[in-house]
């Protein structure tokens, strides 16, 4: 996981200086450049910014998988018997290629999920105990190299970032999500129209849009609901319902390691309120099943793994 992220870092960082695309196509890289139409990219002034895309088909999908990769650092940066710091150089790329895909959700989730990570070290003493002793030096370090990544980023591209963390409800994003979510719940139904007939059944509904606007809704819970129904978004409700409960139950959480991987986990239940991926595109799939995989698996360890 580590050694994918650094090389989709690497590549999305080069992406991003030179706003086009590497001609990596035989790895899955879309032929990429800010004036492609559907291309994701944003107006700062009469320039248009192209985010960073990795070989992924979206910048919120290599976001996601950054954003995993990033954590499985942490966990290994932590671990590792014996001093580590030569692992920071695979860090920054990592991390550079996250910031620069420009994903605030992500971005934000980010820094919740690093706050919550060392509230739980600094306030419970068995924690404390256990984590900061042998780990100060390293978390140190790993928050210098950290800060000094994103002022170096921040630094060069200081209007493109300000114009991004800016957000307004008249922007299309916001309103064609709204757009979508309205007619999803329009689209109550027990038994949904099918998996993967969203479009279809959004092209009936509402003949004569213009084809780009014919997307999944950005929430994968009301695309539950569409595709599969009622009955089959209260079954998969009640799965993380119930994988939740034997986690909570099957854990003592004695190690940061047990609440970093909730916290991941939970990290993805709330992006599937934006977007569509973790449903709908292969490597969204990958991923979500991937960690719910490793929950189901951790709820059945002892706990001391």
């Amino acid at each position: 996981m580590i050694a994918s992220g650094v090389f989709q870092g690497i590549i999305a960082v080069i992406q991003y200086i030179k706003q086009s695309s590497l001609g990596l196509k035989y790895l899955g890289e879309s032929f990429l450049s800010p004036e492609v139409y559907g291309i994701a990219a944003f107006k700062i002034g009469e320039e248009l910014i192209m985010r960073a895309y990795g070989t992924f088909p979206h910048p919120n999908v290599l976001a996601a998988f950054l954003f995993v990769a990033i954590y499985a650092f942490y966990l290994i940066y932590a671990n590792w018997d014996k001093e580590n710091y030569w692992l920071l150089f695979f860090y920054v790329p990592m991390l550079a290629g996250f910031v620069l895909t420009y994903s605030r959700l992500m971005g934000f989730l980010w820094v919740v999920g690093i706050v919550l990570r060392l509230s739980f070290i600094f306030f419970k003493k068995k924690l404390r105990k256990g984590y900061l002793k042998q780990n100060i030096r390293r978390l140190v370090y790993l928050t210098i190299i950290t800060v000094l990544v994103l002022v170096v980023i921040y630094i060069t591209n200081i209007e493109a970032i300000n114009g991004r963390l800016g957000f307004s409800p008249s922007e299309e994003a916001y309103i064609m999500r709204v757009f979508y979510n309205k007619k999803s719940l329009e689209s109550f139904s027990l038994f949904g129209y099918g998996i993967g007939n969203h479009i279809e059944w959004l092209k009936s509904e509402m003949p004569g849009m213009p084809a780009k606007n014919y997307q999944p809704v950005h929430n994968i819970y009301l695309l539950i609901l569409n595709e599969v129904g009622f009955f089959g978004l209260a079954s998969f409700v009640w799965f993380i319902i119930f994988l939740s409960i034997q986690y909570f139950k099957n854990k003592s959480f004695e190690k940061i390691f047990h609440y970093s991987i909730y916290i991941l986990f939970a990290s993805f239940l709330i992006m599937g309120f934006f977007d569509h991926y973790l449903w709908t595109l292969q490597q969204g799939r990958l991923m979500f099943w991937f960690l719910l995989g490793i929950m189901a698996l951790l709820t059945n360890k002892a706990d001391g793994v």
